[in-house]
């Protein structure tokens, strides 16, 4: 029966380290669900649509149109009298040049065949859109992620102030039952059980207030991934080092990678400018049907075709093409002088991180020292206490002392996971 019973233990504990998932998977389920990445994603589908449109520009178009027009009076063409003998005179007649009311119907095609460098350039800015919308999404993504990674860690702080509290209730109300056996023997006073209550009430207090942080944790985590933290397999973040680091960020950030894109798209927008000031050259081809059509004096109606070549250029405009030019050179300018100062910015913020981490590393090992040290007299106190040498409250503080460096311990071990977690954000690590 032990034996079963020892199987049934056996398989449940595996069933539920299989549900477990890792905190990577959360993330992307996070993703997913978000709807600021919808958003994005949405955007990125108008973007390409956009592009599609600009490259559809370079082919031909065909129009359908038709036009009527009134006119109150027309050129009337008067024939003289034609004199063929004295006997004989061919009376002159007059005619119409024209309609009052004219028609026409047109089929037409119109290709461009030479834009200056405007329809390809337009192209290219459209595919910079789209580069921009694509790294905006691995924005927003890496800010979730963020959000999700230090919502974990903070939940398993809370959660271990916790546990450590709930242990030190279970050696206070052991205490206080060893005081009881006392106090029934008449061996000590009431106050030592009041004192031990008074603490135990205190613990009781603050395990409310965690248990309302614990809440909201929990609450905010599955907002963020739809999963609970206890269902998160245990999870380190690792972090490259200070070079190491800078590095990545100088390469593979979002935010750095759009300022080149935008830059270029500066670039493109100059050329675009030239282009404006280039031949705009377009061919066209015309099908008509109109009343009258070529021949006024039918006034009927008759087809006929139209084509040509259509070429415009700018002449003069005031110097506005080098005022362009000079508002893209300080935009470019502008760009650059940010990216500088981002780099700046997060180079010095990494250094703080890092020696921050450095010293958190130094505390855990001087804590546990600690930590040591309190059990160590934890034994001795407790002998003094039992012989009456030290008071309760005095035994109290040193027991309160452990787990006060127990919880220190943790919060600095959770902390170094989220200031690496702050550190990987900082780089645009996911």
């Amino acid at each position: 029966m032990k034996k079963i019973s020892l199987l049934i233990l056996l398989f449940m504990s595996l069933l539920l380290s299989a549900e477990k998932i890792n905190l990577k998977d959360a993330i992307k389920k996070g993703i997913k669900i978000s709807n600021e990445s919808k958003i994005l994603s949405i955007q990125e589908k108008i973007n390409i649509i956009n592009k599609d449109i600009s490259e559809k520009k370079k082919n031909f178009v065909i129009n359908l149109s038709g036009s009527y027009l009134f006119r109150s009076d027309i050129m009337e063409i008067n024939f003289p009298d034609t004199v063929l003998s004295p006997t004989m005179t061919i009376p002159g007649k007059s005619m119409d040049a024209g309609a009052y009311h004219n028609f026409d119907l047109n089929l037409s095609i119109l290709q461009p065949i030479y834009s200056g460098g405007i329809i390809s350039n337009n192209i290219k800015l459209k595919k910079n859109n789209i580069d921009i919308g694509k790294n905006n999404i691995k924005l927003s993504s890496l800010q979730l992620s963020g959000k999700i990674k230090n919502s974990y860690f903070k939940y398993l702080l809370l959660k271990e102030e916790n546990n450590i509290l709930t242990v030190l209730l279970e050696e206070l109300n052991q205490h206080k039952q060893k005081l009881k056996d006392l106090f029934e023997e008449d061996l000590i006073g009431k106050s030592g059980i009041l004192e031990t209550e008074l603490k135990i009430n205190e613990i009781k207090l603050n395990r409310e207030e965690l248990k309302k942080q614990i809440f909201n944790e929990e609450n905010e985590f599955y907002f963020l991934c739809e999963t609970r933290q206890d269902n998160i397999a245990p999870y380190t973040e690792e972090i490259p080092n200070f070079e190491k680091a800078l590095l990545f960020y100088k390469n593979n950030h979002s935010i750095l990678k759009n300022i080149k894109i935008n830059k270029s798209s500066l670039d493109i927008k100059k050329n675009i400018s030239k282009g404006f000031y280039r031949p705009q050259i377009n061919s066209f081809l015309e099908f008509h049907y109109g009343k009258p059509g070529i021949d006024f004096f039918k006034n009927s109606w008759s087809p006929y075709i139209q084509t040509g070549i259509n070429i415009k250029y700018k002449i003069f405009d005031w110097n506005k093409q080098k005022k362009e030019y000079k508002v893209l050179d300080y935009l470019k300018q502008k760009l650059e002088n940010k990216k500088t100062e981002l780099i700046r910015i997060v180079s010095k913020n990494l250094k703080i991180l890092y020696n921050t981490k450095t010293h958190l590393d130094n505390k855990i090992k001087i804590t546990q020292r600690m930590i040591k040290n309190s059990e160590e007299i934890k034994i001795i106190k407790e002998k003094l206490f039992i012989e009456k040498q030290i008071t309760n409250l005095e035994y109290l503080s040193l027991i309160q002392k452990i787990k006060k460096y127990k919880i220190i311990e943790t919060k600095i071990r959770l902390n170094i996971e989220l200031l690496k977690t702050n550190i990987n954000t900082l780089i645009g690590k996911i």
